[in-house]
Formats: structure tokens, C-alpha cells, sequence
């Protein structure tokens, strides 16, 4: 970690790695928490910029109208400039069969930066919870020194 602040403060090229990931897993695996966690352990080490955390879902990306999501993307982008940018729910951006929004339009704006797409190239699955988990999770819940 230190090996990177020193290289950005010189100015010198990333190293070959990148500190992009992608969780994906399906619904209550606890890809957001952990999301939220990571954002605060980089800011905790100062390795964003300016440290902080931005959050965004499909509503703060997507236009209503065709022409509308490009100029509704750039501005998330950036202030999340120099910090963590957490996309919740990610695959809701890509337009449903049948529906008559515009969430291809972020897709296709994100990929219009070439690189963008080799920076995202660590996945961290999130697999379900089996039945044991759930009823330990239950009970800690439940607990009244919780």
C-alpha cells in the first residue's frame, strides 16, 4: 500500500494491479456491507485521494430519457474522483426485455472509457448463505447483548 502512495506521489505509472474489485453474489450475501467496509479501510490508510466514499444506485445513474444518462453519469463520476465509488445493485443497470428505460446508456457511457474495463478485473464472489449460517445469524440477531 505504501509501494502505491509513493508512486502516485511521484507521479510515476500505477503498478499492475488494480484496486478496482466487483462483488457479485445475489441479494442479502453482503456485498454492500462489505463494500461499505472496504471504502472505509482504504480511506483509513489514505489510499483514495481525498478518502471518501460515494454511493450511488441505478436512480442517480439513469436518465428517464434517451440523451439523459450520460449527463446524469459524469457528474457521480466525478466526486467519486480521488475516493471510492460504490455502483449498489450494479446489475440493475442494463435495460430489462420489455422496459422502456435507459440503463444500457450507463453501461455504454462507462465503457466508452477503454480502459475502464481491464480495472475492474478482480470479482469477489459473495456465495449464499447455507442453513446453518442463516440460523446462526438468526440467533446472534436475536441475542439480547446485541
Amino acid at each position: 500500500m505504501q509501494m502505491v502512495r509513493r508512486r502516485e506521489e511521484m507521479s510515476l505509472a500505477p503498478p499492475p494491479f488494480s484496486r478496482h474489485l466487483v462483488f457479485a453474489g445475489n441479494t442479502g450475501t453482503g456485498k454492500t456491507t462489505v463494500a461499505r467496509l472496504h471504502g472505509r479501510i482504504l480511506a483509513a490508510v489514505g489510499l483514495p485521494e481525498r478518502g471518501h466514499l460515494v454511493e450511488a444506485d441505478r436512480s442517480a445513474l439513469v436518465g428517464e430519457y434517451v440523451g439523459h444518462t450520460g449527463p446524469k453519469t459524469s457528474p457521480v463520476l466525478q466526486q467519486a474522483r480521488g475516493g471510492v465509488l460504490f455502483i449498489d445493485e450494479a446489475y440493475s443497470l442494463t435495460q430489462y426485455a420489455g422496459s422502456n428505460d435507459f440503463g444500457q446508456e450507463a453501461i455504454v457511457f462507462v465503457r466508452s472509457n477503454p480502459g475502464l474495463a481491464s480495472r475492474f478485473n478482480r470479482t469477489l464472489l459473495f456465495e449464499d448463505y447455507d442453513s446453518a449460517e442463516l440460523v446462526s445469524i438468526v440467533r446472534t440477531r436475536r441475542s439480547p447483548t446485541r
